[in-house]
């Protein structure tokens, strides 16, 4: 697999991919270079862009082999391995206490896990950092994955 990526500014990094399948290896490649238990993951995409596919990959780097399915309605999936797999959908949340309801902050502060979120953009300033930002963009070629870890 080829990713051609650059560095913008900072640690902000913009990587071009054409098929889901190579959406799906960024993701394993990203979780073995970057991610350690107790990590954040914020994503951002539109409906479609590939949140779930990625999630897949992430879950697949940790070492995890089983079939991610979007928590859209069950807001959050889990799944136990050596480093467990936190996968929210706050899509259909419209209040941060909801977020609190729903125990958050037990998963996002676990050392035992990895937390992936999508649709944290609906509560801006909610989740402190540090944290790995992900987002995803449809393209005429595929997507464009723009990724940045904000440490403060």
């Amino acid at each position: 697999m080829i990713l051609n990526g650059e560095i913008i500014g900072g640690n902000l990094k913009t990587i071009h991919i054409k098929t889901a399948q190579e959406l799906a290896e960024f993701g394993q490649q990203y979780t073995k270079e970057n991610i350690e238990p107790g990590d954040k993951i914020l994503v951002k995409g539109t409906m479609g862009a590939g949140k779930t596919t990625l999630a897949q990959g992430i879950a697949n780097g940790l070492g995890l082999e089983v079939n991610i399915t979007s928590p859209t309605f069950s807001k959050l999936n889990i799944y136990n391995g050596s480093t467990d797999f936190y996968h929210f959908d706050l899509y259909n949340l419209e209040d941060p206490e909801e977020l609190e309801n729903l125990g958050i902050y037990d998963f996002t502060e676990s050392e035992n896990g990895v937390s992936y979120i999508e649709w944290w953009d609906k509560f801006p300033g909610f989740f402190s950092s540090p944290y790995h930002l992900i987002e995803i963009l449809i393209t005429d070629t595929g997507r464009q994955i723009n990724t940045e870890f904000i440490s403060c």
